[in-house]
Order: C-alpha cells, then structure tokens, then sequence
C-alpha cells in the first residue's frame, strides 16, 4: 500500500468524484483509477460502488475512509514538524473576517503564557486559504480541511436616535420601508447584509444614504437622527451610545455567526495550544 493510494482514495471520497482527484493532483483520471483498484485488490473489498460517473463508499469504505483521514493527517502534521525551520519561535497564521478585537485581545492574554508563538494575521485573504492554519469566519461548508466550533452568536439590531418615533415600541420590518440606513462596512457588513435579505423577502430594498468605515463619521450621522444602523447586540443587549437604543422589531429575530476554524493537519503544537486556549476561555 502505497501513500498516494491512500491520497487518491481519500480526495475521491471526499468529492465522491475521481475527476476531482485527478484534477486536484493534475493526472489523468486512468491513474487515479487504476491505483484505486490496485489498493481494492491489495485489501480484498470494494471500497467504491461505481454508478454512472459517480462513486459512493461502500459500507466497508466508509470505515476505511476514516482510517486513511486519520493516517494522512498525522502524516502531514508530522511534515510539517519535521520541515519546520529549527528554532524556538513558531508563527500561527490566521485570517480573520470578523470580531478583531476580540481576537487580538485574546491573542495577547495567549502570548502572556507562550511567548515564542508569534502570529501573522490577514484581514483580507492574501493566499490560499489552505494556507491558513485558522480562519475566524461565517459558517463556510467550503472549508472541509478545517475543523470548527462556534467562536461568536450576536443578535443583529437596528440601532436608532432614543427620541425617534419608532423607539420604545413594538414595530415591524415594514414599518422601515421609508428610512434611510447608515453602514459601518468594515465591521457590521455582514450584520447588514443578513438585514438586508430580509427586509427583500418582505419586498422592498433598505436604502442606504452612506456607506463608511469610520466610527466617527457612522456615529454622527446616526446621532443627528438622519439614518438607522443595523448593528450587532451587545452581552447586556444595550446600544453603545447613551443616546441610542435598539429597535424592537417583532418580526426580525437573526443572529450573526461566527466559526472559529482550524485546519485538521496542523492540529499539533503551537496550533492545538491556541485552539484549546480559545475553546477554554
């Protein structure tokens, strides 16, 4: 049994295609086919059920395909650790799409207790994301390299002036056909995105007179009464600013959410000290 065996089967598996093999190792499909069938024969079961162009696991396939995950994860970590340069100080990469506070914050109370972890964080993806040893973003089904659990659930609000006619009462999503809405793009995007969605389903647009990534900017326009901002609730469920307060839309209950993902092969190390670090904070 050879290694690139194991690789053939596990990324057909997983794409429930050869195809996808071959394209993601660049061979023909014969190749992956043929090894396929050679390590079949080398362990005396069909691992596949070939129907069409398409494969499935077996029964007995699917107990070899966790057997073969497990196998090449450990591999490729143990590469990794083996090809790591030499030295004290390792370097987590990480790109992170949202609460950067919070992250930064916990990265420092890390470092506090592992000083030679050092970390390089992308706002925006500036490689693959497959080099990233975690990524902090929504729920990405795209991600299957990386395990992940929960890192953040905030109710999304619409924010508003405490003296505006629609504060403190029960409204509905209708009833904000006609306002005007400010955005703070770099950190609320997708809070307003969600808002947006589903104000359309109830078939009309939010109009946004200003888009900005300035807080000063947001908050002045959202003080002077001009505009709402869909904003994300806090712990204690109160606005930020003593002069607003959140809107109590009855027909409006979305959460924003945030996974923390970490990749399956680099679960070692450095890697698994910062996961467990943030799984036990």
């Amino acid at each position: 049994m050879e290694i690139l065996q194991l690789r053939y089967f596990y990324e057909s598996a997983k794409a429930e295609s050869l195809s996808a093999a071959a394209r993601k190792f660049m061979v023909p499909v014969s190749s992956v086919s043929v090894s396929i069938k050679r390590l079949e024969s080398e362990l005396g079961v069909a691992l596949f059920e070939r129907t069409g162009n398409r494969i499935f696991l077996t029964e007995r396939g699917k107990l070899f395909f966790k057997t073969a995950e497990q196998t090449l994860m450990g591999l490729d970590g143990g590469i990794q650790a083996v090809t790591a340069p030499q030295t004290n100080e390792v370097r987590l990469k990480l790109l992170v799409h949202a609460n950067r506070k919070m992250v930064m914050r916990r990265i420092l109370k890390f470092r506090e207790q592992y000083p030679t972890v050092y970390f390089s964080v992308d706002l925006i993806a500036t490689k693959p994301l497959s080099e990233y040893d975690i990524i902090i973003t929504s729920p990405n089904e795209e991600l299957d390299e990386y395990d992940h659990f929960e890192f953040s659930r905030y109710q999304i609000r619409v924010e508003a002036l405490a003296t505006d006619p629609l504060a403190h009462r029960k409204i509905t999503l209708d009833q904000l056909r006609d306002r005007s809405f400010v955005t703070l793009c770099s950190k609320q995007e997708g809070a307003f995105q969600i808002f947006r969605q589903a104000c359309i389903r109830r078939n009309f647009t939010p109009k946004v007179i200003l888009e900005c990534n300035d807080y000063s900017c947001h908050n002045l326009c959202l003080l002077s009464g001009t505009a709402l901002s869909v904003t994300l609730g806090g712990k204690q469920e109160s606005s930020s600013l003593s002069e607003t307060t959140y809107l109590d839309i009855v027909d409006f209950d979305e959460q924003s959410i945030k996974n923390f993902y970490y990749k399956k092969s680099a679960y070692h190390g450095a890697t698994k000290l910062f996961v467990d670090f943030i799984k036990s904070y």
